[in-house]
Formats: structure tokens, C-alpha cells, sequence
């Protein structure tokens, strides 16, 4: 077997190992979500017995807490691919605003922002 073809064939399995975990993940995420929706259920319902107003956690967007035909925005979310903005010094301003965008769409917090940029820089 040539090195192209050795390559060619790593490639191919990194590929598909690769869709595997995607889709793993994206089972994952919606069973994480599931849950949640079961734990606010169980939040909202001991706190109207209580006598008190149902509270949301204070992190949550109002994009998570909208439902559309029994499905969570965040769950559709979750299974879009989203690349990060690879930063290649062209437009450091537009760069910069796209990953902030990015990062609070997705929640990122503070204190990962530079460490996952650092991944993401060409040049």
C-alpha cells in the first residue's frame, strides 16, 4: 500500500469516526435536554404547589425557553453545525465581533473564550 493510499484510508476512517461522534453527541444533547425539560417541569410544579410564581434559572436565553411543536429552540440549535470564525488577519474588527457572537449564541464562558480562540487562529 502507497503512503497516498495509506493516507487516503486514515482520512476516510477519521471521517466517519468523526460523523460517528457528531451524531452521538447530538443524541446526548438531546436526551441532556430532555431532562432539563423534565427538571423545570418538576421545578415549576413544586414551586405553584408552594404557593409561589414559577422561576426560570437565571442563565437561561429567552431562545431556550421558547417551544416550537413540543421541541426546544436549543435542540434545534444544538444539531445546527456552527464553525468558529477562523481569525486569518484579514478583518480583525469583524473577527472579533463574529466570535463574541458565537461564543454568547453558544454560552460560552468567559473563562474558555481565549483558551478555544487560541485553537482557532491561522497565520
Amino acid at each position: 500500500m502507497t503512503d497516498s493510499e495509506m493516507l487516503k484510508t486514515i482520512q476516510e476512517q477519521f471521517e466517519s469516526q468523526t460523523l460517528s461522534l457528531h451524531q452521538t453527541l447530538q443524541q446526548y444533547m438531546a436526551t441532556v435536554d430532555s431532562r432539563l425539560d423534565d427538571l423545570r417541569s418538576q421545578i415549576q410544579g413544586s414551586s405553584n404547589h408552594m404557593g409561589r410564581a414559577p422561576t426560570q434559572p437565571h442563565s437561561m436565553s429567552s431562545s431556550t425557553e421558547a417551544n416550537t411543536s413540543g421541541v426546544e429552540i436549543s435542540t434545534v440549535l444544538r444539531s445546527m453545525k456552527m464553525e468558529i470564525p477562523k481569525f486569518d488577519r484579514s478583518d480583525p474588527n469583524g473577527w472579533v465581533f463574529q466570535i463574541e457572537e458565537f461564543f454568547d449564541f453558544h454560552g460560552t464562558p468567559e473563562t474558555l473564550r481565549l483558551r478555544i480562540v487560541s485553537f482557532h487562529m491561522e497565520g
